[in-house]
């Protein structure tokens, strides 16, 4: 699972964000509750700007740790990108 995390953030620094997204979502379904790599996916989500994934992410996120407010931040960001102001 870390080999995971570790490869997929070394991809998105690189900004190969698609490739990045497919370590992330295999880390993702082998844990589900790592909060950081929901976070990590969703960012790559964002970077494509495919609001809706990355929303849906970072509202788990939020579920499994609301005492995040960096969490917090990055779901009203994208709300915001996505035009999404009523969220």
């Amino acid at each position: 699972v870390k080999a995971l995390y570790l490869l997929g953030d070394i991809l998105k620094s690189s900004q190969d964000y698609d490739n990045a997204i497919r370590y992330f979502e295999r880390l993702a379904r082998l844990d589900p509750s790592s909060i950081d790599g929901h976070i990590q996916l969703a960012q790559c989500y964002e970077h494509g700007k495919q609001y809706p994934k990355a929303a849906k992410l970072y509202e788990h996120a939020v579920e499994l740790a609301p005492q995040r407010t960096d969490v917090k931040y990055f779901l009203g960001r994208v709300y915001y990108l996505a035009k999404q102001y009523r969220q």
